[in-house]
């Protein structure tokens, strides 16, 4: 893994950095300054590989060490027991990721849909989703004619195995556009 030293106010959201031996991707950042004390930085991270988010205040002199990434356009190709493989679009190498560092993003990749995955050092750290994408819904009980007044939701099953949350129009084997950041419906496709 390649590594720089950076300091907090070098910070930027979506960078990965190294704390406590493991890799973070910064979510948020916010300075704080107080009369007679030192300027901090606020930083909130998720880690790569439990999911778990973190808020640390950095000291503006502290150094923290950056993880060097480099991305790499890949097509998914498919699933066995505990590992995630991909070909890559330029060479046709094939690679495969663990499931732990997959995690839930598995629930976003249709075997033929290209991804990035962020290496680092040659190894590979994480895959970098599209913002949406979009999913056959599979399973989704009807609407109840009638009871469209609050905006109602039911829950749906996708062909990826994602259950959401949809609106009561939605019906089986409807295309769907799903936020990857945050699991929710966005709109029907075209």
């Amino acid at each position: 893994m390649e590594t720089r030293n950076v300091t907090p106010n070098q910070f930027s959201k979506g960078m990965y950095i190294l704390f406590d031996k493991e890799i973070y991707s910064v979510i948020d950042l916010q300075h704080n300054k107080t009369a007679q004390r030192r300027a901090t930085m606020t930083v909130r991270m998720k880690n790569l590989l439990t999911g778990k988010v973190l808020e640390y205040a950095l000291r503006s002199g502290e150094t923290i060490p950056q993880v060097i990434v480099e991305d790499r356009e890949v097509t998914y190709l498919y699933a066995d027991g505990d590992s995630f493989h991909f070909m890559e679009t330029e060479t046709g190498k094939e690679m495969a990721l663990s499931k732990e560092k997959v995690a839930d993003q598995k629930f976003y990749l249709k075997e033929g849909d290209n991804v990035i995955i962020a290496e680092s050092g040659g190894d590979p750290i994480t895959l970098k989703l599209p913002i949406s994408i979009t999913l056959k819904v599979v399973e989704t009980p009807p609407g109840v004619r009638g009871d469209t007044a609050a905006g109602g939701s039911k829950p749906a099953e996708l062909e990826t195995g994602l259950s959401i949350k949809v609106p009561l129009f939605i019906k089986e084997g409807d295309i769907i556009k799903v936020d990857t950041r945050t699991g929710e419906y966005l709109t029907r496709a075209e």
